[in-house]
Order: structure tokens, then sequence, then C-alpha cells
């Protein structure tokens, strides 16, 4: 793996664990105790993004 690839790899790691880390916690606080985004606009604004930016970490990664 060249540096270049290295660092796109650093970079969508942080990226993934972010927006998964985001998206759970959205995914907990709506489902429990405060409601505040619609369902289609929680989806659409946190949960497709994570699960997108997870699998371009994880093609980059593994080469998928």
């Amino acid at each position: 793996m060249s540096t270049n690839s290295s660092s796109a790899a650093k970079t969508w790691r942080i990226t993934a664990y972010v927006m998964l880390s985001l998206s759970f916690i959205v995914f907990l606080l709506q489902r429990t105790s405060w409601a505040l985004f619609d369902t289609v606009f929680e989806v659409c604004i946190f949960h497709i993004p994570a699960f997108f930016s997870a699998l371009i970490y994880l093609k980059i990664r593994w080469g998928l």
C-alpha cells in the first residue's frame, strides 16, 4: 500500500468512525428520549452517509 493510499485509508477510517458514532447516537436519542428529527430526515442525513463512508473505507482498506 503506498503512502497516498495509506493516507486516504486513514482519512476514510476517521470519517467512518465519526459518521457511524454520530449515526448511532442520533439513533439512540431518537428511539429513547428525544425525537428531534423526522425519520426520513434522520435516515438521509445520518444513516445513509455513515453507511457509505464505512463502505468506502472498507473498499480502500481491503480492496473490495
